[in-house]
């Protein structure tokens, strides 16, 4: 298919306005800015990582995640950036899963039942 095989947009029609003028279309409005919370009960002071999960920030210990999974104990491992986020002194560290599910990990780590 060629660029000649679509057809040309002459003009674009706009709504017109009370006064009968075609009403100017505005640019789209940005997303607002949302900054991360601290988790209230995983916000530990003497936390030695911060792990980001969706729009919340979780201080927590990472001898008992590394003690506690494979997968922590092998990602703390990787040597970090030094340009890397810190916050309070501690590394963050991305994460890509769900809030709530990454809370009931925590839980399941530090309150084991």
């Amino acid at each position: 298919m060629l660029l000649t095989d679509f057809p040309v947009l002459e003009s674009i029609d706009r709504p017109e306005s009370k006064t009968g003028l075609s009403t100017p279309i505005s640019p789209p409005t940005p997303n607002p800015v949302v900054h991360p919370t601290r988790h209230e009960e995983f916000w530990l002071y003497d936390g030695s990582i911060v792990l980001a999960v969706e729009n919340t920030l979780f201080r927590v210990h990472q001898t008992i995640l590394a003690n506690h999974s494979e997968v922590f104990a092998d990602l703390f491992t990787v040597p970090q950036p030094e340009n890397e986020d810190t916050i309070d002194g501690c590394h963050v560290v991305h994460l890509y899963d769900d809030e709530k599910d990454f809370v009931d990990l925590l839980k399941a780590m530090y309150h084991p039942e």
